[in-house]
This record gives C-alpha cells, sequence and structure tokens, in this order.
C-alpha cells in the first residue's frame, strides 16, 4: 500500500486513470510547499506581513498528506492480498524506508548538532528512533496496511448505514478532540481529550476510508461546490490561527491538526473537486512519460526534499528571507520539488535502493 499512495498500478497505461497520478503530482508538491512555506515559522512576528501570508499558505495546503491516504484507499480497499504478500510487499518497503531515512536524518543532525555541541549515543538513538518529524507518515500508512484484511471485511459484510454510523461516531470524537484541544488552554479539558477512547484512532486508517467511500460515492457532490467549500474552509482556519497567534504573539498552529475539523473538511472537499476536475476520458496528457515518472518519484520526493530546506539551501547561504514572502514560497518550492525529483529518479535506477528505499 505504500506504492499504492505512491507508485504501485498494476494496470496497462492506458487503463490507468491519469487524474490520479496528476493528484498524486500536486499532493506532493503541496507538502512541499507546506514545509517551505512553515519553515521558521515558530520564530516569525504574528503580526508581519510575511507571517501572514505564510500561515494562509499553510492552511491552503495542509491536505496535502490526507490526499495520499485517500488516494490509497482508493486503490487498495478492494484489492485482494494475502496476509504474506501484505507484509512482504507493502509493509516490508514501509519499514526499509523508515529505518533506511530516519537513520540518514538522524546522522545528519547528529553533524550538525556537533559543531555547537559534544554528542551522545543517547542523541543520536534519540533522533532516530523518535523520526524525522515528516517521516510519521509512514508508521501512519504502516498501521493503515495492517488494518486492510479488516477493512475490507467491514465494507464487504456491513451495510452502508452501519459503516456510516461507525464513521460518524468515531470521526465526531476525533474531530472534537483535535478542533478543541488546541483552541483551549485548560489542564482538566487538556486530560480528559487524551483519554477519550476513540482519540488514538490513527490518521491513516480514517482517511484511508474517508477517500473509499468519497470515490465510489464521487457522482452526488459538486466538484465546484466542493471547491468553494475548499477554499472557505482554509480561510477560516488561516484567520482562526492568526486570531490565536496574535492574541498569544507567537505561532500557535491551532488549525494545522491532520484529524481537526479544518483539515478533515479542507482535505475532503479538495479532493473531490480534483478527481471531478481532472477527470480525462479518451483524451490524451501532454507527454504521459513525464507525467508517470514524476509520480513514480513521489514517494521519494516526499522523504528527501526537507534536506534541501533545512540543510543545503542554508550551508549554502541561499535563505529564504533574501526575497519576499510570495516569490521565496514559490520559487524554493518549485526549485526543492524539481532537485528532489532529479536525484530520486536517478536512485530508482539504483536496484536496492529504487526497489526498497525510493
Amino acid at each position: 500500500m505504500l506504492s499504492g499512495v505512491f507508485y504501485e498500478w498494476e494496470k496497462s497505461m492506458n487503463e490507468r486513470k491519469k487524474e490520479w497520478d496528476m493528484i498524486r503530482i500536486i499532493a506532493c508538491f503541496c507538502v512541499v510547499v507546506i514545509h517551505v512555506a512553515g519553515y521558521g515559522m515558530e520564530i516569525k512576528d504574528p503580526h508581519t506581513t510575511d507571517w501572514m501570508i505564510r500561515n494562509l499558505v499553510v492552511s491552503m495546503v495542509r491536505c496535502a498528506v490526507p490526499i495520499f491516504f485517500m488516494l490509497s484507499g482508493i486503490l487498495f480497499m478492494e484489492k485482494k492480498l494475502s496476509i504474506f504478500e501484505l507484509y512482504r510487499k507493502y509493509a516490508a518497503r514501509i519499514v526499509i524506508a523508515w529505518i533506511s531515512w530516519s537513520f540518514l536524518y538522524a546522522l545528519i543532525d547528529c553533524v550538525a548538532y556537533k559543531k555547537t555541541h559534544e554528542i551522545t549515543g543517547e542523541y543520536f538513538w534519540t533522533h532516530f528512533l523518535g523520526g524525522h518529524y515528516h517521516l510519521w507518515f509512514l508508521p501512519a500508512i504502516l498501521t493503515a496496511y495492517l488494518f486492510l484484511p479488516v477493512l475490507q471485511k467491514m465494507i464487504k459484510y456491513l451495510e452502508i448505514k452501519d459503516l456510516l454510523y461507525i464513521g460518524i461516531l468515531i470521526l465526531t470524537g476525533i474531530i472534537c478532540r483535535e478542533t478543541l484541544q488546541p483552541l483551549i488552554n485548560s489542564v482538566i479539558l487538556d486530560t480528559a481529550l487524551k483519554n477519550f477512547p476513540l482519540a488514538e484512532i490513527p490518521v491513516g486508517i480514517l482517511y484511508f476510508i474517508l477517500g473509499y467511500y468519497l470515490h465510489h460515492y464521487i457522482d452526488y457532490f459538486s466538484g465546484k461546490k466542493c471547491f468553494a467549500i475548499y477554499l472557505g474552509t482554509c480561510i477560516l482556519a488561516a484567520v482562526v490561527n492568526a486570531l490565536y497567534s496574535l492574541a498569544y504573539k507567537q505561532n500557535m498552529s491551532v488549525t494545522s491538526g491532520y484529524l481537526s475539523i479544518w483539515v478533515v473538511i479542507s482535505s475532503a472537499a479538495v479532493f473531490v473537486a480534483l478527481e471531478k476536475g481532472l477527470k480525462i476520458k479518451k483524451r490524451k496528457i501532454l507527454n504521459e512519460a513525464i507525467l508517470r515518472s514524476i509520480s513514480e518519484c513521489t514517494f521519494g520526493i516526499y522523504l528527501i526534499h526537507t534536506l534541501f530546506i533545512e540543510q543545503v539551501y542554508r550551508r549554502i547561504g541561499l535563505t529564504q528571507e533574501k526575497f519576499p514572502v510570495i516569490v521565496t514560497i514559490i520559487l524554493f518550492s518549485a526549485m526543492t520539488f524539481l532537485i528532489s525529483y532529479v536525484i530520486i529518479w536517478c536512485l530508482k535506477k539504483i536496484p536496492f535502493i529504487g526497489k526498497w528505499m525510493v
């Protein structure tokens, strides 16, 4: 299913849906934008135009990772897989990728940290086992893989009204927790929400199921209305986060939780809008080979792009402060995406690395 999120098309080039390739590429680029626009926001003054623009941009692209989960739900909920095949072909690849990239980022952190501090084994192991912040996606999607046999039986044997009831209960509980917890500064409420029994349902599973049902009931939705809902929700989320940040005089990130109402609604809405808007019927995509090549590299791009944003640019003196904020976000995002694509394309030519790590 890892490959289902990024690239595991068992259909021929003519049969596979090109809009899914396009959605995958758009989502991957938006992930890069999140980390470019969000880089250093925690130390910026919320009263500045720079922070306000970054806040809006991050709110607009926060749906990127949920889109990957939802695409995976479409591809795998009805896919026939044995437990052995699931573990050998998909789960194993995630574990290997997580170990490899977590080790690499931990090593880089140690080298960077060594210049000003003494490095200990504990420091390395803490960063290695904790994983780089953007690698949270891997254990999240791994959890969804492991639950796949159960989820498939649920959609096969339960009636839609029963599944809808279960989904509403789970989503309501989790969304309330993820939405209210950042907004209300209360020790009692914080403790209660942490102990809420539905609070630990993994992100991947929920978006996995959501994507599957949105796709199968896509005809009931209006693409234009969904896009309007997406825009409205993102703007509202940006405003709420700005108000809280201004009140506390620091970046608060109160609307960025992947299971908050802001991200759930905007992700579902833009997913429907993209799938309906990008559907292609009996017409060719401009340069299908390039489209497919980029789509195949999106997993690797996701894994490697933060290396440039956090380490490479700074070391060569290319800082975001040198350009106006809008130019910075566009330029750095496009440059990071392109460089990452070229490197991953090359790495995919190496047998073991190409199959298991990127």
